[in-house]
């Protein structure tokens, strides 16, 4: 991650400035390791309140991001000892869903 976080670059764009506040315009452009270049634009990026993430995808980015360090069934335990917590239970189940063992081989 560190290597590739090297090599990207976040910069103003004043081209897309005319965009905003209508939209929250953005732009990517990636250059692949034999020079050629892709780019896209788009005038809302989705998950900004123009164009909100549905609650499956919320869900799956979380299931992503919680089994890389709890692994599959870890990230499921701790999803739904959250919403355990959400719905009145007691802070401790949550705590020992997220102080569990890694299941990631981390």
């Amino acid at each position: 991650v560190r290597d590739w976080l090297a090599r990207v670059r976040v910069m103003h764009d004043p081209a897309l400035d005319g965009g905003y506040p209508a939209g929250r315009p953005a732009r990517i452009r990636v250059r692949f390791a034999d020079g050629t270049t892709r780019t896209a634009t788009v005038s809302d990026v989705y998950g900004d309140a123009a164009r909100p993430m549905t609650g499956e995808d919320r869900a799956a980015k979380a299931q992503r991001a919680l089994a890389r360090r709890y692994g599959e069934a870890g990230a499921v335990a701790v999803r739904e000892a959250f919403a355990g917590y959400l719905a009145g239970e007691p802070l401790a189940g949550l705590s020992a869903a997220l102080r569990a063992p890694t299941r990631a081989g981390r």
